[in-house]
């Protein structure tokens, strides 16, 4: 196995947009509003926003290298399945988002502890979130192949 076939700036510019559908899915006007009530979050709590923005200072930076890690290996999927452009890059996206992505978002949800119609909710939220992140990561890294 070596590492010839990967395409390290197209693993970067995946990972950049992975990221940036994340803050657009999470952003006032999308699904902001709707996520912070079902995880408990009342936005006008002042003290309770601003604990949060604390706490969550250092999130981008492992939040980029857990999503650079994604790509990487997506890509080293995409190389071994010799998907080779864009449609295939998003098929590969795809099953990654049926076989992990999603089993792995059903069973934080259904142990979140969250009553049944915020439980689907926020299902719904995180797991099309991860859909579209995934579709576009295969997309680009299946094109720059």
């Amino acid at each position: 196995m070596t590492t010839q076939n990967i395409n390290y700036l197209a693993v970067l510019i995946a990972a950049v947009s992975a990221m940036a559908v994340r803050y657009f899915w999470y952003a006032p006007g999308l699904f902001q509003e709707t996520w912070l009530k079902v995880i408990g979050m009342d936005k006008c709590d002042k003290a309770a926003v601003e604990n949060m923005k604390k706490e969550s200072r250092s999130h981008p930076t492992f939040m980029f290298i857990a999503t650079f890690i994604s790509a990487a290996v997506m890509a080293r999927f995409i190389d071994w399945l010799g998907a080779t452009s864009m449609g295939a890059g998003i098929f590969v996206g795809f099953w990654g988002w049926l076989g992990f992505a999603l089993p792995i978002t059903v069973n934080d949800i259904l142990f979140s502890g969250r009553e049944n119609c915020h439980m689907w909710q926020l299902f719904l939220i995180q797991s099309s979130h991860h859909f579209f992140a995934l579709l576009l990561m295969g997309g680009i890294l299946g094109a720059w192949k």
